[in-house]
């Protein structure tokens, strides 16, 4: 009975262990820090483009009465494409991209004539070159949105007696005015972009402090309402967030002198209520959807005491963990993605609607002085973080990859001479499924070749390919990029150009001339030249046979000949000629016959 007890334990242990969800492999495709000046700089807001490539604005700590914008591109990889700089009276509010990769920019600017605010818009171009500027007598520009024709929309406050009252503007793609709406009827407090171009805005009624807000179509027709009423024993807010659908979610948080407490409601873009939740203590510190099943929110229970909250169709209660505070960003129907900090590290978990993590990662090279931004784009994280180096403010910017992804990149051979092959492995967190994966190669020269992917066969976890090289004329380090799932991983090679192996005569070791007569020496190298000339000092140790000061083997060869002349002898005489190449000597040894 003891044996069938500890069988029965075991079963069931291995029951437990079969039937949970393996973790999900997350891998750290890259992360950069930046510090623009001695003085540090602010990181306040990113942005994505359909390639994968960031946008980051910082301000940098240069002026106490201006601000200077440093607006940095990164690769999808995480390689710098170009910085660009802007002198303005408030810092950035809001940014997107186009299809053709141009940025937009939004915030405000003091106008030296009447001492007011004017709504700032700032367009760069693809390569990053400044196209136009932009202002709006008495606005300020704080949301941005493009449309799939170039034009941009910029949403924001209006101030008009007193009132900041709500602000949309349409741009041509030339910077042209092609539409202005003010809105009358709210005192705004902040405005969003949904992905259809609706603009919310977030406020309070004209005449008193109940939330409102609006959503307006990207022509600026109102689509619909919402509102509260504050009372003298209830202070009603809102927090609000969209999907990728543009569904419209807000908290209606209700505070008294007794404690708080929330609802989720949800409308569809067209401004149909879908749903909403019963009443839950807390109040709300952020709301975060994917799509209209799955909404989150961050919630402070207490004094330093949070908890993340899920909510699905009808209002269902999907989740209720404690949590570390910091941001928070819905992953589909995967689940919940966290970021929080310690005096040390940052911290990234998800957890899904069985209240399972699926991962954790940390990231610890940089000292944490705050998450600014995170957002899940397909399941890929994107974080922007402010930290700290030489006692300065710094921007730091850290990319997850969710799924398989690549842990190394090594080559057979860290150094091989220019012409020859070497092999390059790539090892996987995990086999590759089915139907196989895609590993995409890139190096930074074109002295190494590469092809631009290779697929790992679905159960493998290790790929390796052969790289084919060209012949250099001086050492030259390549670095190769692998990149899987938007993951890379690199490694160095570095190329040695051909040198001297040997100097030989006819006959070989046995080499004779008769005196007075001529021979032809040949000089041979490891590899053949590349695109320059390489020049081969030589020398002899005997008078009776001269040879010239150097020889040339030429671009692309891989020998070179020379004459040795030599004068009449009485006996046998020996001789030795030596070739020095990038101080290498090699020698030959050379008898004159009488």
């Amino acid at each position: 009975m003891r044996y069938l007890a500890l069988f029965a334990s075991l079963c069931a242990a291995l029951f437990v262990l079969s039937s949970t969800a393996r973790a999900t492999d997350v891998v750290r495709s890259w992360a950069q820090t930046y510090q623009g000046t001695a003085y540090g700089e602010g990181p306040l807001m990113f942005t994505v483009d359909s390639k994968g490539s960031v946008y980051i604005a910082s301000d940098l700590y240069f002026s106490l009465n201006e601000n200077f914008w440093i607006i940095r591109k990164l690769n999808s990889l995480g390689q710098l494409q170009w910085t660009q700089s802007f002198f303005a009276s408030g810092a950035p509010q809001g940014m997107a991209v186009d299809l053709n990769g141009n940025l937009f920019l939004t915030s405000y600017e003091i106008e030296q004539s009447s001492s007011s605010d004017a709504a700032l818009t700032v367009k760069f171009l693809s390569n990053g070159n400044l196209d136009w500027i932009v202002q709006y007598p008495n606005g300020d520009g704080q949301a941005v949105h493009t449309d799939s024709l170039g034009n941009c929309y910029v949403g924001g406050t209006y101030l008009n007696n007193g009132v900041y009252e709500g602000l949309l503007l349409e741009y041509s793609p030339n910077g042209e005015i092609l539409n202005q709406v003010q809105r009358n009827d709210i005192n705004t407090g902040s405005v969003f972009f949904c992905p259809n171009g609706s603009l919310v805005i977030n406020g309070n009624q004209l005449g008193n402090v109940s939330p409102l807000y609006e959503v307006l179509t990207s022509a600026g027709n109102l689509v619909y309402t919402s509102f509260a009423s504050n009372s003298s024993t209830d202070q009603y807010q809102f927090r609000l967030t969209c999907d990728s659908s543009s569904n419209v979610y807000f908290a209606d948080q209700d505070s008294t002198s007794t404690g708080s407490s929330f609802m989720v409601f949800c409308y569809n873009a067209a401004g149909q209520y879908l749903w909403n939740s019963i009443s839950y203590p807390g109040l709300v510190q952020q709301i975060s959807a994917s799509d209209s099943n799955h909404a989150y929110v961050l919630v402070n229970t207490g004094p330093s005491m949070f908890a993340d909250e899920g909510f699905g169709a009808g209002g269902k209660r999907l989740m209720n963990v404690q949590s570390q505070g910091g941001l928070i960003a819905a992953d589909g129907t995967k689940g919940l993605i966290s970021a929080s900090e310690n005096i040390t590290s940052y911290m990234f978990s998800e957890v899904n609607e069985s209240l399972q993590t699926l991962w954790t990662q940390t990231s610890s090279s940089v000292e944490p002085e705050g998450i600014l931004q995170l957002s899940v784009i397909n399941s890929t994280v994107y974080c922007l973080n402010q930290t700290v180096q030489g006692g300065f403010f710094a921007t730091n910017f850290v990319k997850y990859v969710q799924g398989v992804g690549a842990t190394s990149v090594t080559p057979s051979k860290s150094s091989i001479q220019g012409g020859q092959s070497v092999n390059l492995t790539v090892q996987l967190n995990d086999v590759a499924p089915a139907g196989g994966l895609a590993v995409y190669w890139l190096s930074n020269s074109s002295a190494l070749g590469l092809p631009t992917s290779v697929i790992t066969a679905a159960g493998k976890s290790v790929l390796t390919i052969t790289a084919l090289t060209q012949p250099v004329d001086i050492a030259t380090p390549v670095t190769i990029t692998a990149e899987v799932n938007g993951g890379d991983r690199t490694t160095t090679v570095t190329l040695m150009p051909a040198v001297l192996s040997a100097v030989t005569f006819p006959g070989g070791a046995s080499a004779s001339v008769v005196g007075g007569k001529t021979i032809t020496g040949t000089i041979q190298l490891s590899g053949p030249t590349a695109l320059l000339p390489h020049a081969v000092t030589l020398s002899s140790n005997s008078a009776k046979a001269t040879v010239p000061t150097s020889v040339s083997v030429l671009p692309g060869a891989l020998t070179a000949t020379f004459v040795v002349n030599t004068t009449t002898v009485t006996a046998n005489t020996p001789v030795v000629i030596t070739a020095t190449l990038a101080g290498v000597k090699v020698t030959a040894n050379l008898t004159v016959a009488p």
